[in-house]
């Protein structure tokens, strides 16, 4: 039994003496890969193994399941300690630094993408609510097969709209190209409904916004 505190190079030589034991009919290019690993050292209980970047190629035959699990049996045997190994691209403990910072990077965007794609569903979700209540306030209408019936209607979903938009650009980390969109989707949706051009109903929502950004300018030039 070996301690961390060895040499990597002296650890990385008797696992890979166990390895040649212990693999079952390996091919050529495993061996090449095995060979190609450069010892690191040690980051937790991770042992660090680099691979060369001009053998990068040969690195999925030590990272597949099969050569990557014997190889954590072997260092666990010989130290005693839960280790696991970590094979990246590169030849020295910078390499290996510059990794991490990497992973970093890629771990802050996925999570990015993770909470956009979250936002996105609960978006499409709370409009696809406004949707439904307008669809709903029309379906109860009495008179509705009248055009002055359907005007006012038009008016009054706009104002709804109009509003709703407003809430949802005033929330922290609003994405507005995601409002526009869910705005014009309801229009379509609702013009469609009314038999309208989707303009008609358009410029009553338009119209309804800018009556709204007027009121608050008359309100602020009054205080």
């Amino acid at each position: 039994m070996m301690s961390r505190q060895a040499d990597p190079t002296a650890i990385w030589q008797r696992v890979k003496r166990m390895l040649v034991q212990q693999l079952q009919s390996p091919t050529p290019a495993v061996w090449q890969a095995i060979d190609a690993l450069v010892p690191l050292g040690f980051d937790g209980n991770e042992f660090i193994l680099g691979c060369p970047y001009e053998h990068a190629p040969l690195m999925p035959h030590v990272t597949a399941p099969t050569t990557k699990n014997l190889l954590d049996k072997i260092l666990q045997q010989l130290l005693g300690e839960d280790i696991q190994s970590k094979i990246i691209q590169g030849r020295n403990w910078e390499d290996y630094e510059r990794y991490k910072e990497m992973m970093v990077v890629r771990q802050r965007l996925e999570q990015q993408r993770a909470m956009t794609a979250i936002t996105g569903v609960a978006a499409e979700k709370t409009w696809r609510e406004l949707w439904q209540r307008l669809s709903q306030q029309f379906h109860r209408m009495t008179h509705r097969q009248y055009e002055s019936t359907r005007a006012r209607f038009i008016l009054e979903a706009a104002a709804q709209i109009a509003e709703f938009a407003e809430e949802e650009e005033c929330k922290e980390g609003a994405n507005i190209d995601l409002i526009k969109r869910e705005i014009d989707r309801v229009i379509e949706r609702l013009a469609s409904l009314l038999g309208v051009p989707m303009s008609v109903v358009a410029i009553e929502v338009e119209r309804c916004r800018k009556a709204k950004v007027e009121q608050l300018q008359v309100t602020k030039a009054s205080q």
